[in-house]
């Protein structure tokens, strides 16, 4: 029922002047309301453009909320047009505009996908040796950066502020070092802490690079793909900075009071360009200090925009009763500044209800009133629900009356329900799937003594037998349990007996240890005796059966479980699209035989299913973060995390329990403030600094002197009190928690019934409370306020509106989970009833995600480009990026693959795409009818050259017969109906990417009409829960098919579903299908371009010169151009130098080619000709003349040098395999090494990863300006090779002629000293790269073969540089030298390269006349 609005709210929803709208709302003033108001205001009256339209809520929640109650005034398409969201949504959606990388966004509740991209790059990030970061200590990690971004640190000045005071004990270093590199990598955590001044130079060392890390780690996102919440607005504030205009002129800020001080400046930006500026909240409950919210931005514009400002204040309450709001007014008003909120809150009910307060002295008698108050209200007909009851904490998981109240809820079956506690690991499915996962990756030695927490308290042969849980994956017989336990008990005896022994003979004392347990306090050398003669029980099938293990469904359920630990550390699993989650569903189905039919579809079951899911999710996000086949990893992260997890419980049911924080927004008729107290709630201001404290001088944006830090801190507690009892709308409880007190019970003693009110109230006043201002506040109000000692009767029935629970009749459907339906109820059940996660490595899916976020990416880029082409350069730059990015690592692509997306990318463009103007991408759509929502995405919204506006959708795939064409339909004519009323929507499009044809769709009422019917269907089946699995070819994809499909003996597999047609409601939209046609250009327009071949790393295509794509006629050309990878330096397009002309020719001729053959040359004939070289009996290959080089062994001087050297090379080598910006970090460390000091190797190795791993041009050219600098000598070959790096970089960098006039000088220099560096290449330690070092030892080549094997690498890299620079004519000169060689392989290598230019020119003609004039180039 609609709300009157009184004079205040009216005032603020139709406000129609020139000034920022200010509306300060206390609590239960009706700010929803107002805002809803306003909106509509806007839109009706005003007649904005809905699309202007910007609404900035706290929470996904909220703004889902806020929807929904605008549907039921305004056109759900007009809703649909408008930006109502969070301000991480609105950020994206700004950057995505812009057509930034599209990246994925590390933010969720837990923190779980932060924790994995840092645990995954913590070394990277430089938290090694003395500075190694535990998993469980990377949340600090996160919330120092989170403070980092949100105040923006000065990163220097807090580096040196940390060095000046915290020095790192050169002690500890070299402890550690040594310690590390004797125990393969391990950090001596135990060492450490038991030594104070080594714990304080850990704590100085992790504190110090935590500040260093910053900068890495936010560019460290960005090579990555990623980007976390604190980024994303970081970036949105820089692009509004330098473009400040947006479409959003219309702006509406909910929750304003927890703004933090990045969001506020980009407010301030949006405000000053805006047309109408609204901003909504109360100060007064600011509680998020901790998030950065930390300072009053009502008073910031009232003090800087005074002039501007029109200030509302909505005081009038309609949610509490007159004494809960008075009490808790009296609380808060001492910290109000002067002028805010000038008038005092009014309850609009009407209504005096008595506040109340209970005074306990333990945890235990707090529990035991309150849970007594409880049951008496409820029996008493006082609350009808249990739900009525919310019980409010500081801290819920720290809370001992909570611990209490709980244990009773459990013991009377009391309905409850905790909100944001961690719970999830003591369920028993978790642990048994926890159980299985340890025993596939465990890879204990059975003579290890080292045991994990878990291994030492609930992880033994006991989690199979239900003795220390209850085991619900699988249930052995008895016979297996009791022999299992028996086996862990005399493991357990076993050890407590050698414990003894060793114990006296490595300290020669006698132990006391009586537990398993306390054995594990000894030390290494006493643990290490006891392992000796103890073997650890290993679930192996040998000793299942020594054991005495006879039951043979036991043995089979082992063996099975042994049979997957065995295929994860195979081949066959590293080859296979199987994942850790596929390894996951394995356990629970193959292994387990848990999931089925039945189990899911039986509504008992469900919490079991969503706890086990949301490992599952755990799983998904390890895969598409850190590794897809790593199951160790995934376990060790959760064996460290998982313990902040907490359950998917109904919220709706019991008594609510839950911290202030959760409890903001929401409302209950009885509240209890649980143990208000002196130090906890509100809680004590501790004057120390955390570990990683950052001062305020290091932070830009949190100006604030130590003093005001507390004070704020102080009042912030005191608004959490006040949150906390301004959720009551009837009943308000004061539980206060206080210390034993002698003289508490005396006062209770003295009340009694002969008193006088008065005299009651003074004895009250007496009694002590849980905290000086919480005192100080009962006896206030001691008339209103009521001590209850025993006596609920005196608490009346509540009388205001109950919470409503859930409708589960109403469904929220995406468009993915309708499809999702569609092609399989079943699979829809499990992703979206129960939230399981599936696999990411399907292969279509992950290349169609990759090729919609491109053109996404490339849409927003020609939007935000005034609607012109961006230009093949710079699309082929953003398509560089994607690949290269760690969002599609999984996505393992040929080159040859990754250019036919190119070409299909570029032949959209040119063709259909050049001809429609971009208005809209990745634009949101909701259909809300009687018992569902729809929601989804459309691709693209786009304007016609004669002003249709149209939708359309990219597809993947090379499928466009009508069988897959309407399926298409139906899904653009579902957008249709989300989009339909707000846009005149003339044109429908379907776009197939790899077939390269678009379907122009026609528009028909009555297939609209059939699929909203169609919609119906859907939402009753789900309603009436019909999730039958809908047999088709695709199951044999499906990440779940090993839940639903069983393999008969004959080896068929069959579906154990009720085959009964349950999707029939679809063929009728199919019957009445609209009309399309496919529409193909490909032969007139278009001619694919030939980009470098496989293995190259230069990204040079040949192809269409620049087209005018606005041009109707066709570009086929044959003219040929270059297209070069778009510039690391800014390109300076007024100051491009002319090419230097080719040095004169000499002419040669080739005796090997003869001339009557060049009419036939083809690619054909030179391989042909390469083959018959290749057949030859005395052929050797370049790879076996390198291997055969290094089969004699020759003199070593001085082995122990050579043998670190050759060490130290295999370890550079394996980085480069593992972490490239590692391994350029290792190498940067050898150029000082005493073995490399001469050698330039380590920056040879540098420029491969820069040109071929990480593409940084830049970078690659420093390095050789580097080594030029260090004068190390090079020889010839050595020479020429960096020489050809320095020609290719000139033509691929932006350089100034000071640079290249740089690069030339080092180079002369260079070669003019360079004999004089010669006596280098004798010192006592070869070069690198003479040395090998294998199984058969080491191995060294001479320095005459050395040159021999460095020769044949460089007269290819010589001609092959001449190819990648298109200099054809040089290229073939040489090659034709090449073929007047003796040596074999040089011709065979000339005819291949032959081949290849001609591939590359295709030009027979051009490389017909070049071989005529017989050029080559004087070097």
């Amino acid at each position: 029922m609609a709300i009157e609005l009184n004079e205040n709210q009216r005032k603020a929803a139709y406000y129609d002047g020139d000034k920022y709208l200010v509306i300060e709302a206390g609590p239960g003033a009706g700010k929803t309301r107002v805002l809803i108001e306003r909106i509509k205001f806007l839109i009706n009256q005003k007649k904005v453009d809905p699309s202007t339209l910007l609404v900035i809520t706290f929470t996904h929640k909220a703004a889902e909320e806020l929807k929904e109650r605008l549907a039921s005034d305004l056109d759900e398409s007009t809703i649909n047009l408008m930006q109502i969201s969070t301000i991480h949504a609105f950020c994206r959606v700004i950057l995505a505009d812009i057509g930034e990388f599209s990246s994925r966004i590390l933010g969720d509740s837990n923190n779980e996908k932060l924790k994995i991209f840092l645990n995954r790059y913590k070394e990277e990030l430089g938290f090694v040796n003395e500075c190694y970061l535990r998993q469980k200590e990377i949340i600090n990690l996160i919330k120092k950066y989170d403070e980092y971004a949100t105040f923006k640190v000065d990163t220097d000045k807090l580096v040196k502020y940390i060095e000046e005071r915290c020095e790192v004990g050169q002690d500890y270093i070299d402890f550690v070092n040594k310690y590390m590199e004797e125990n393969d990598g391990k950090y001596p955590f135990g060492d450490v802490m038991q030594n104070d001044s080594f714990k304080q130079s850990r704590n100085h060392a992790l504190y110090l690079q935590i500040a260093k890390s910053y900068p890495r780690y936010v560019k460290l996102l960005e090579e990555k793909g990623f980007i976390d919440f604190a980024q994303m607005q970081i970036k949105t504030l820089d692009h509004l900075g330098r473009n400040p205009e947006t479409i959003y002129k219309n702006i509406l800020v909910d929750e304003f009071q927890d703004t933090d001080p990045v969001q506020m400046k980009i407010f301030e930006i949006l405000m000053r360009h805006a047309e109408s500026f609204t901003v909504v909240g109360d100060i007064d409950q600011s509680i998020y200090g901790f998030r950065g919210a930390n300072k009053n931005y009502f008073e910031y514009l009232y003090n800087n925009y005074d002039d501007k400002v029109y200030k509302i204040n909505l005081n009038i309450n309609y949610r509490s009763a007159n004494q809960i709001i008075s009490l808790s007014e009296d609380y808060i008003k001492p910290q109000r500044a002067i002028g805010a909120k000038m008038d005092e809150a009014v309850g609009a009910r009407d209504l005096d209800r008595n506040t109340y307060f209970l005074v306990n002295q333990s945890n235990e008698s707090e529990a035991a009133d309150i849970f007594e108050m409880i049951k008496y209200l409820h029996d008493n007909g006082k609350i009808e629900n249990y739900n009525e009851i919310a019980i409010l904490s500081r801290s819920i998981r720290y809370s001992g009356t909570a611990k209490e109240l709980i244990q009773l809820f459990n013991n009377n079956k009391i309905p409850y329900h905790v909100r944001g506690v961690p719970d999830l690991f003591e369920k028993p499915e978790i642990k048994s799937i926890l159980t299985l996962i340890h025993h596939l990756v465990d890879e204990s030695d059975t003579h290890s003594h080292k045991f994990t927490a878990w291994e030492l308290d609930w992880l033994t042969l006991k989690a199979y037998t239900g003795d220390k849980f209850n085991q619900v994956l699988f249930d052995l017989s008895d016979e297996t349990k009791e022999i299992l336990n028996n086996v862990q008990d005399d493991f357990e005896i076993k050890v407590m007996e050698e414990e003894k022994r060793a114990y006296k003979k490595i300290r020669n004392k006698t132990s006391r240890k009586i537990t398993f347990k306390g054995v594990f306090e000894r030390d290494e050398k006493v643990l290490t005796e006891i392992f000796k003669n103890v073997e650890r029980p290993i679930l192996t099938n040998e000793n299942l059966i020594k054991w005495g293990v006879k039951n043979q469904s036991d043995l089979k359920f082992f063996r099975k479980l042994n049979s997957l630990k065995a295929y994860i550390t195979s081949k066959d699993y590293l080859d296979s699209e199987d994942t850790i989650l596929d390894i996951y569903i394995k356990l629970l189905t193959d292994v387990c035989n848990y999931l089925d039919e039945d189990f899911i579809n039986d509504e008992a079951n469900k919490e079991v299913l969503e706890n086990l899911a949301i490992i599952s999710n755990t799983f998904y996000n390890y895969e598409i973060i850190d590794n897809n086949k790593d199951l160790k990893g995934v376990y060790l992260f959760l064996t460290f995390n998982i313990g902040g997890y907490s359950t998917e419980q109904d919220e709706s049911e019991g008594v609510q329990l839950m911290t202030v924080h959760k409890s903001k927004g929401l409302e209950f008729p009885v509240v209890i403030l649980l143990s208000l107290n002196e130090k906890r709630f509100p809680k004590e201001y501790k004057d120390r600094h955390d570990r990683f404290f950052t001062p305020n001088s290091c932070l830009d944006y949190k100006n604030m002197s130590e003093e005001e830090a507390i004070r704020e801190y102080i009042e912030e507690e005191d608004r959490i009190v006040f949150v906390a009892m301004t959720r009551a709308q009837d009943i308000l409880i004061l539980s206060n928690l206080i210390k034993k007190n002698e003289e508490f019970e005396e006062l209770k003693y003295r009340l009694n019934d002969d008193l006088s009110e008065i005299e009651k109230w003074e004895i009250l006043k007496e009694i002590p409370k849980g905290h000086e201002k919480i005192h100080e506040l009962i006896n206030k109000n001691i008339s209103d306020c009521v001590f209850l000692d025993g006596n609920y009767s005196r608490i009346p029935k509540t009388i205001c509106e109950k919470p409503q629970s859930k409708n589960e009749d109403f469904l929220n459907l995406s468009f993915r989970s309708l499809e999702d339906y569609i092609e399989c109820p079943f699979k829809y059940k499990l992703l979206h009833e129960i939230n399981f996660a599936e696999s990411t490595v399907e292969y279509n899916k992950l290349r169609g995600l990759f090729v919609h976020n491109l053109l996404e990416t490339i849409n927003n880029r020609i939007k935000s480009n005034n609607n012109q082409y961006i230009g093949d350069e710079d699309v082929l730059a953003v398509f560089e990026k994607f690949k290269n990015s760690f969002h599609f690592e999984n996505l393992r692509l040929s080159n040859d693959e990754f250019n036919v997306i190119k070409n299909d990318i570029l032949y959209y463009y040119h063709t259909f795409g050049k001809d429609l103007s971009i208005l809209k991408t990745e634009q949101q759509f909701q259909i809300t009818k009687e018992f569902y929502q729809l929601s989804g995405i459309v691709d693209l919204i786009y304007k016609t050259k004669d002003g249709k506006i149209g939708i359309l959708d990219y597809k993947n795939t090379n499928h466009i017969s009508n069988n897959y064409v309407k399926n298409y339909i139906k899904q653009v004519y579902t957008y249709l109906i989300g989009l339909n009323n707000a846009l005149e929507i003339e044109s429908l499009k379907i776009y197939a990417v790899k077939a390269r044809k678009m379907i122009d769709i026609e528009l028909n009422q009555d297939s609209l009409d059939i699929l909203l019917e169609e919609l119906d269907a859907v939402s009753q089946n789900i309603g009436n829960e019909i999730f039958e699995c809908n047999m088709d070819e695709d199951c044999a994809n499906c990440g779940f098919s090993n839940i639903c499909i069983k393999v008969h003996k004959e080896g068929t597999s069959v579906f154990e579903f009720n085959q009964e047609n349950i999707l029939g409601f679809r063929d009728k939209f199919y019957q009445h299908l609209p009309g399309y046609e496919i529409i193909d250009l490909k032969d007139s327009y278009w001619e694919d371009l030939e980009f470098g071949e496989s293995g190259n790393s230069d990204t040079d295509i040949v192809g269409n010169k620049d087209v005018n794509i606005d041009s109707p006629k066709p570009f086929k050309t044959n003219e040929k151009v270059v297209l070069k990878q778009k510039p690391i330096l800014k390109k300076d397009e007024d100051n491009i130098k002319p090419s230097k002309a080719p040095k004169k020719p000499k002419r040669i001729t080739s005796s090997k080619l003869p001339k009557e053959t060049h009419s036939n040359y083809s690619v054909d004939y030179f391989n042909n000709q390469a083959n018959k070289i290749k057949e030859n009996p005395n052929f050797i290959s370049d790879r076996d003349l390198m291997e055969h080089e290094y089969d004699e062994f020759i003199p070593i001087n001085n082995i122990e040098d050579v043998n670190v050297k050759a060490d130290l090379k295999e370890k550079g080598k394996k980085l480069e395999h593992d972490d490239f910006e590692s391994a350029i970090e290792f190498y940067d460390e050898l150029k000082n090494h005493r073995l490399f000091i001469n050698d330039y190797y380590p920056y040879r190795r540098q420029c491969i990863i820069y040109k071929n791993k990480l593409k940084d041009d830049l970078s690659d050219w420093q390095t050789i300006e580097e080594v030029l600098a260090s004068k190390i000598y090079l020889n010839y070959h050595q020479l020429i090779w960096f020489e050809n790096k320095i020609k290719e970089l000139k033509e691929k960098l932006d350089l100034t002629s000071q640079d290249i006039q740089i690069m030339d000088d080092l180079l002369e220099s260079y070669k003019l000293d360079r004999k004089q560096f010669e006596a280098y290449q004798n010192t006592p330690v070869p070069i690198a790269e003479r040395i090998i070092k294998d199984e058969n030892g080491v191995r060294l080549l001479s320095k005459e073969k050395y040159d021999k094997t460095q020769n044949l690498f460089y007269v290819k890299e010589l001609g092959v540089g001449y190819i990648r620079r298109e200099e054809y004519e040089k290229a073939i000169a040489y090659y034709l030298e090449l073929l007047d060689s003796d040596f074999l392989y040089y011709r065979y290598h000339a005819y291949k390269q032959f081949a290849r230019i001609l591939r590359n020119m295709k030009d027979p003609d051009e490389f017909r006349r070049i071989l005529d004039n017989n050029l080559f180039y004087i070097k």
